[in-house]
């Protein structure tokens, strides 16, 4: 889940998540990983994220690294 859209310039996009087992979430903007967080089931990503429109999915990294399906996408815009 990510934060209300909009976003102004120089706020952070906060996205919580809840995984099914443990793992690294994996956040990807239109389709391009831009970061991945600690490894655990439950927690927020901070991304300082530019300006533009950005569709986002959550998806889990194990520890043989396989990655999962990614979430439902959420639209986010930062405003310049």
């Amino acid at each position: 889940r990510a934060v209300p859209s909009p976003v102004s310039a120089g706020e952070a996009v906060i996205v919580t998540y809840a995984l099914s087992e443990a793992g690294r979430p994996v956040l990807s903007a239109d389709g391009a990983e831009v970061l991945q967080g600690r490894r655990g089931k439950r927690g927020k990503l901070r991304w300082d994220a530019p300006p533009g429109t950005y569709e986002l999915t959550i998806a889990a990294l194990d520890l043989a690294g396989n990655v999962g399906p990614p979430s439902t996408p959420s639209v986010v815009v930062v405003q310049p």
